[in-house]
């Protein structure tokens, strides 16, 4: 009785359905490889994939995040082919009623070489095509109404993605929603294999996707369900973002976590919100409006002899405030006095920005010069001035008629000037380094390898 009545607010939003026109609905879920048991058809959970795809249909979701671990890969018997055939056959329903199905490879869709991957996902089941060059058909991105989906693969590289190609898709969505997936957690749980390997690069990540206005990541790999509220430690929760693991779609060797978030977390810290454990399941998300909220949807018995009936676990909530993000430079450049550089910042639907006030600091924001008043077009030439020289440089951006729709570069940038000319800086930003030999390279292929040297501009 207690269980039920601490549940009832929970199933009362589960039971509201549809908040209005705008609101529609999503879900995320992830892991559904098993050993060979009664329950498993060609090392896949299909009984429970079976129920999940019913009980989404049963909820009117419109997309799927599959992320990864689809199945089991070499360890299995049969070929990587079959094995990927028979996941996406047991969804099939979600396919034949126009839900979107976006999976991205785990581990264990690595083996075995990309050829039974793109076979499987191919004619009407292949995934978007936008990705960055040679990752078609694993990283992608997907508009869906008010949001847009980001899939990501960290197979190409290992542990890593392609930030590059996150950022450019970042700085030209419109879109007020943002939801990034991929497979790995950014914060270890039960696994050390994880973003966590390249801390650096993980916290860049981070960091693009709550510049960008997103408010959650989901992964799975950890055989549980795991929501952490990931502290930033700038004193405010309300704009920390929130991982996800939901790796709760069928796998029957269920992870074990000692309670701690103990691997390298950089400048944050993540913090429990809720551990379900062992349950299989799926988060289920409602978009309306402004606001998204997610809930954990577990199945009420591990006992597989019996019918899976799905109820709510965790619930979390979050409204888009009105923002405006600043882009680039938005901390770390260097960039070079007399030189045009563009400045970049998105606004969110919501903030319905007009002009907007860009504003520029050499001193750390002790004092600031205006640069324009422009239309909210998203970015701005900037002739910087040939006389500056500090690392100490921000960018201020912020809405005419509401002020207090504004950004500033999260860390400070440097502005400096070459005295005396170098001529190994290719590139001109009066450095000798890697960037300098990338330029040499690019030359030396364009004109031929071997060197062409009545190669001309």
């Amino acid at each position: 009785m207690l269980k039920q009545f601490l549940l009832m607010p929970m199933m009362l939003v589960i039971a509201s359905g549809h908040g209005g026109a705008e609101s529609w609905r999503f879900a995320v879920t992830g892991d559904s490889y098993g050993t060979p048991f009664t329950y498993d058809e060609n090392c896949v959970n299909t009984l429970i994939l079976g129920e999940l795809a019913e009980e989404m249909l049963d909820r009117d979701v419109e997309c799927l995040l599959f992320p990864g671990d689809l199945v089991m890969g070499d360890s299995c018997s049969y070929d990587m082919e079959t094995q990927l055939l028979t996941w996406r056959a047991a969804l099939q329903p979600l396919y034949d009623a126009g839900v979107k199905v976006y999976p991205v490879r785990g581990n264990h869709d690595d083996d075995s070489g990309l050829a039974p991957w793109h076979n499987v996902f191919s004619g009407d089941y292949a995934l978007p095509q936008n990705g960055p060059a040679g990752e078609e058909n694993l990283t992608f991105s997907a508009p869906h109404k008010n949001a847009l989906f980001i899939g990501l693969d960290q197979y190409i590289k290992l542990h890593r993605i392609n930030q590059d190609w996150l950022d450019a898709t970042l700085a030209q969505n419109a879109a007020p929603h943002i939801f990034v997936f991929a497979h790995e957690p950014a914060f270890s749980v039960a696994h050390d294999d994880c973003m966590g390997f390249f801390p650096e690069e993980r916290d860049v990540f981070w960091r693009s996707i709550a510049n960008a206005g997103g408010r959650t990541y989901f992964c799975t790999h950890d055989h549980f369900y795991n929501h952490a509220r990931i502290d930033d430690l700038d004193g405010d929760p309300d704009n920390d973002l929130h991982q996800f693991v939901v790796g709760t779609a069928g796998s029957i060797q269920w992870h074990f976590w000692n309670d701690v978030y103990d691997g390298d977390n950089g400048d944050n810290n993540p913090v429990l919100v809720k551990h379900v454990h062992p349950r299989y399941g799926y988060l289920l998300a409602e978009v309306d409006g402004p606001t998204v909220t997610l809930t954990f949807m577990g199945r009420h018995t591990q006992d597989l002899s019996l019918p899976g009936q799905y109820e709510p676990y965790d619930l979390w909530s979050y409204t888009v405030e009105p923002a405006l993000n600043v882009l680039w430079p938005n901390g770390a450049e260097h960039l070079t006095a007399g030189s045009t550089q563009t400045i970049r910042w998105n606004t969110s639907p919501f903030a319905q920005v007009g002009a907007v006030l860009i504003q520029f600091s050499a001193d750390g924001g002790s004092s600031w010069t205006t640069l324009t008043i422009s239309q909210n077009s998203g970015s701005y030439p900037w002739i910087i001035e040939g006389d500056i020289q500090s690392e100490q440089c921000l960018i201020h951006i912020a809405a005419v008629e509401k002020p207090d729709i504004c950004d500033t570069s999260d860390a400070p940038f440097t502005v400096f000037h070459c005295r005396t000319a170098l001529p190994a800086d290719l590139n001109g930003d009066c450095y000798v380094n890697m960037q300098d030999l990338a330029v040499l390279a690019a030359e030396w292929l364009r004109c031929g390898n071997p060197f062409d040297p009545m190669c001309s501009d």
